[in-house]
């Protein structure tokens, strides 16, 4: 069976839109990488929920070509295999500043988790050293722990 031009062209064209929202998740996941070491927080939480709706249309658009290529016995050209191939050197991108990405925020969370710890031991020295009544002598000591 010969394929039309017209589907031809449609399936160029969705595989087309699938590389570029990958284009916009790497600039997405570019901006993160600011957006981690100024440590604005609520800008980050939108670009991950930002991505993750372009991931999703990927994997609609994914289905979609899924079902064209099992149905037209694997469909190929050389204009799509140069898209493929440019496609997966975005994603290889992608993947890399992702890792970039979760390394820092690892580096983030191991120095707030040791911050937090230090805040709780001078909440706890805070605490029992605070209000101590009965002292009536600056010599003597009540350790409220014991």
């Amino acid at each position: 069976m010969v394929l039309e031009e017209k589907t031809k062209k449609e399936f160029k064209e969705t595989f087309k839109k699938k590389k570029a929202l990958f284009e916009e998740i790497l600039k997405i996941s570019e901006l993160q990488k600011r957006w981690i070491q100024k440590d604005d927080w609520k800008r980050l939480m939108n670009a991950i929920n930002t991505k993750q709706d372009k991931i999703e249309k990927v994997n609609r658009l994914n289905h979609a070509l899924e079902q064209f290529a099992s149905e037209h016995n694997n469909y190929q050209s050389e204009e799509l295999n140069h898209l493929i191939k440019e496609t997966n050197e975005i994603i290889y991108i992608i993947q890399s500043k992702e890792k970039e990405n979760i390394n820092m925020i690892n580096e983030i969370m191991k120095n707030d988790k040791a911050e937090l710890k230090n805040m709780k031991l001078k909440k706890t020295v805070n605490t029992a050293y605070s209000n101590i009544k009965g002292i009536q002598n600056d010599g003597c000591f009540i350790d409220k722990f014991k």
